[in-house]
Parts: C-alpha cells; structure tokens; sequence
C-alpha cells in the first residue's frame, strides 16, 4: 500500500508560511507597543505574503496599515 501526500505543499512554502505568520505576530506586538520602526520592518514582509495580495479583506487591511505607517 502506497501512502502520497495530500498536497503539494512543499518544505520552501512551509517555510515561506513560517515567516509570515512569525512577520505578521511581530507586526501586531509592534504595533501594540508602539514601535513604529520594528511595524515598518514587519510590514515589509508581510505585505509580500500571497494573502497580502488581491482585494480580499486581509490584503485590504494590510494596504490600510501600510498608508498609516
């Protein structure tokens, strides 16, 4: 019996997927704090996350807080 992967979800996007949501947690403990260089930094990786991409409401939010740093 032969067991295949679900998805194609390979290690590089795992990875990817990591980064982003550790960016994402340090943008809101950022933006909690008050630490608008450490948000600047955060933001720029979250912004290039394919959940930042598009018009749904995550990507509209992120587009919000990108004006407002």
């Amino acid at each position: 019996m032969t067991i295949s992967a679900i998805s194609s979800f390979s290690a590089s996007q795992a990875s990817n997927y990591q980064n982003y949501r550790q960016a994402f947690s340090q943008l809101a403990n950022a933006l909690q704090s008050g630490d608008l260089d450490a948000a600047k930094s955060a933001y720029d990786t979250v912004k290039s996350s394919p959940a930042a991409q598009g018009t749904g409401p995550f990507a509209q939010a992120l587009q919000q807080i990108g004006q407002d740093l």
